[in-house]
């Protein structure tokens, strides 16, 4: 396997971060005979963006067809809400993620633990990534920025460990589990094919080396952080402000009878769904701007971080947990008064 040549597709991989979505062409029978939105349904149910139309529009032009829109967008928002739902405990599927690789695919982006789920990806779903990277010659960029903040089982496995056949850029810093966002202190390191990407790796130093004012204090800062007292694991322990604060998540949203959760097994964050079956015209950009302006609480809409649905918010568990508890008492006031 070998890695191709970065110096002169640097901007390619830069802008292309996460994978580009594809399946093969359409023939000519396909073209003429197809159910669009069976069609854009099957796209959505594989993960592949609704861009995926303009290639299969590119196809079918040539044989006199024309893929009728509307009812393509209707079956792939469909098929999304299938690909997306949460029952899988938001790990990704590698089979999945294989569909969308194309020959302009560059790299895999992998954010373990995760923001905004909680998520912590199991070793055999990252062994899988790590295997599809190798496959196809594709870069692993893996952010790792909450790699010590898990709880209770959860085990995180650090990529690099992982992937030897082709090029790792693992990314932390000091803003997330040595809480010093204020330094803007941040880092990448890269680990297995780095002989093959010599070029690569030039001209990131090129850009690094345009930074004319480096955080000179916040750099001396992170010696003491990586090998000083990892305070992280007293906040972990029961009794520790994290554990609590996500404990006070976990009851709020068992105490609620509008809310389900996928227990956030890392991170700082829970990604919190909606029953839409009680509330059926919910909308979460609605109702984070009602929570603000009628209760004084700032959430994410869970839309905002590129799902379909939009039966979801994130919180975080940063504020202490009688705090949290005053927190889902203002959200339940706001979801039994949403459709008055």
């Amino acid at each position: 396997m070998e890695i191709p040549t970065y110096s002169k597709r640097l901007s390619v991989c830069l802008a292309a971060l996460f994978l580009a979505s594809g399946c093969a062409t359409l023939s000519e029978s396909q073209c003429v005979a197809s159910d669009w939105q069976t069609v854009g349904y099957a796209d959505g149910l594989k993960g592949a963006q609704s861009s995926q139309l303009l290639k299969h529009q590119n196809a079918c032009v040539k044989h006199g067809v024309i893929p009728e829109r509307d009812a393509y967008l209707a079956g792939w928002e469909e098929g999304v809400r299938q690909y997306c739902l949460p029952e899988n405990g938001f790990e990704p599927d590698p089979q999945q993620m294989a569909n969308m690789i194309t020959d302009r695919t560059r790299a895999i982006v992998v954010i373990n633990p995760n923001n905004p789920t909680g998520a912590v990806y199991s070793r055999e779903t990252l062994e899988a990534i790590v295997a599809l990277a190798e496959q196809h010659g594709l870069v692993l960029l893996a952010d790792e920025i909450y790699d010590g903040m898990t709880y209770e089982d959860a085990e995180f496995i650090p990529l690099a460990t992982l992937a030897k056949n082709t090029l790792c850029g693992t990314f932390s810093g000091l803003s997330k589990i040595y809480r010093a966002c204020g330094f803007r202190v941040g880092w990448v390191s890269f680990s297995g094919a780095n002989g093959q990407a010599d070029d690569y790796l030039h001209a990131l130093d090129l850009l690094a080396s345009l930074r004319l004012c480096s955080n000179v204090p916040g750099q001396w800062g992170v010696q003491t952080a990586l090998g000083g007292y990892q305070s992280l694991k007293d906040l972990l322990q029961p009794g520790g402000r994290l554990h609590e604060s996500r404990q006070a998540v976990i009851e709020g949203v068992e105490r609620s009878e509008y809310l389900d959760m996928v227990t956030p097994g890392g991170s700082m964050y829970a990604f919190i769904g909606v029953d839409t079956g009680l509330i059926p015209d919910f909308d979460d950009h609605e109702f984070a701007l009602r929570l603000l302006e009628e209760e004084h609480v700032l959430v994410a809409p869970g839309s905002s971080f590129n799902v379909d649905y939009s039966n979801h918010f994130r919180i975080t568990l940063l504020p202490e947990a009688t705090v949290l508890d005053e927190v889902f008492s203002r959200i339940d006031r706001v979801l039994k008064n949403y459709n008055k």
